[in-house]
């Protein structure tokens, strides 16, 4: 079967009459702006920048280097770590308790800090650890 040709696409046209009268022109209006509208800011307020999370981190090591002199006078048969030494065996019993969780956690928290952060400066001054290393440690870092 041919394929016959679409007459779809053609539209009639309407001629319109010339005495039809004109649409008018819209109005011009014109229009003022009034003052915008203020809005109340809300003022929020910013913890934990400023002098009070130093003042608290002071403290904090405050408290954790005064249990660390309080433990090694109260506990004087502490084990002794290999490399850290006492106050790294502190720091890391703190730091074990600190991730329970709640006011002693957080209190243990600068304890480990504070101990950590001793047994690094000793280390680092002296080569040397605070406190009596095993014979059978001190055999193996004599070997090392």
């Amino acid at each position: 079967m041919a394929k016959r040709k679409s007459t779809a696409h053609l539209v009639p046209y309407q001629f319109r009459a010339r005495s039809a009268p004109r649409r008018a022109a819209a109005p011009i209006v014109i229009r003022t702006r009034s003052a915008p509208v203020k809005h109340k800011k809300h003022h929020r307020r910013h913890a934990g920048a400023g002098k009070g999370s130093l003042q608290k981190t002071m403290t904090g090591a405050a408290v954790g280097g005064f249990l660390i002199g309080f433990i090694e006078k109260q506990f004087p048969t502490l084990p002794t770590l290999p490399v850290v030494g006492k106050k790294g065996a502190i720091a890391f019993a703190a730091y074990v308790i600190a991730s329970k969780g709640g006011q002693i956690g957080a209190i243990a928290r600068d304890v480990a800090t504070v101990a950590a952060g001793i047994a690094g400066y000793e280390y680092g001054s002296t080569g040397k650890v605070t406190g009596e290393v095993v014979k059978q440690v001190s055999g193996i870092a004599s070997q090392v």
